[in-house]
């Protein structure tokens, strides 16, 4: 492999001010994730049938915790035609991969960051409501090697309009001989796996992190997702 990158990445959610500056909805689902998984379940259970019956209403109730810039990206047909379809897909059969992930993510991590050998490149938008800037910046500290690379005015969705940057970085970044399995080299194939597009491309791999777990196969081989060029 490499190199990895992580857009908008969620850290380590077992510390205690891994809350702070995280949107109301983000901040109780996290808190139920933590004291009572029936709850989550039950909560995640009404809001993916919202989310099949209703997408674009179950969608628009989520934008006043979002801020502007955030806001502004659901202006775009073609935004909105690629999240719709992302997120129906993720809860089509159900929350349950939804309710695993956040169990998952606020119990702790099996490993420690500072054993992770390959180079890991962080971008992340201070804007950022869903996930807080203070994520990235704790993984940057505990990655040795890392490099963290912020952006001003920019959110949680918005920072995706720099996919095409974060892509052509990693394409660029020489093979780290540490790491012992290499990948054959393959035509770059975009997937959608629980609520991130995977780019799978000579050995790299780059995580676009998203709230909503489910895998939804999306193949873009000449080109990056529209909404995010």
């Amino acid at each position: 492999m490499r190199g990895v990158a992580i857009v908008s990445g969620v850290g380590p959610v077992d510390r205690p001010d891994a809350l702070e500056g995280m949107s109301e909805g983000n901040v109780a689902e996290f808190t139920m994730a933590m004291e009572s998984p029936e709850e989550l379940a039950a909560a995640l259970g009404d809001a993916a049938r919202a989310l099949r019956d209703d997408p674009e209403g179950a969608i628009a109730a989520l934008l006043e915790e979002l801020p502007e810039v955030d806001r502004r990206m659901f202006e775009r047909p073609d935004f909105w035609a690629i999240l719709i379809e992302s997120l129906t897909e993720a809860v089509r059969q159900g929350a349950t991969g939804w309710a695993y992930d956040d169990l998952r993510l606020v119990r702790p991590w099996p490993f420690r960051l500072d054993e992770i050998e390959v180079e890991v490149r962080l971008y992340h938008g201070e804007e950022d409501v869903l996930v807080p800037p203070k994520h990235a910046k704790l993984l940057a500290e505990g990655l040795r090697g890392s490099r963290l690379h912020m952006y001003p005015g920019e959110g949680h969705l918005s920072v995706g309009r720099h996919i095409s940057e974060v892509v052509e970085t990693l394409l660029a970044t020489q093979p780290d001989r540490r790491c012992a399995r290499q990948q054959r080299p393959s035509e770059p194939v975009f997937t959608r796996v629980r609520g991130r597009i995977i780019l799978r491309s000579s050995g790299v791999g780059i995580l676009r992190s998203s709230h909503s777990p489910g895998p939804t196969p999306l193949s873009v081989p000449t080109h990056y997702p529209a909404p995010y060029q």
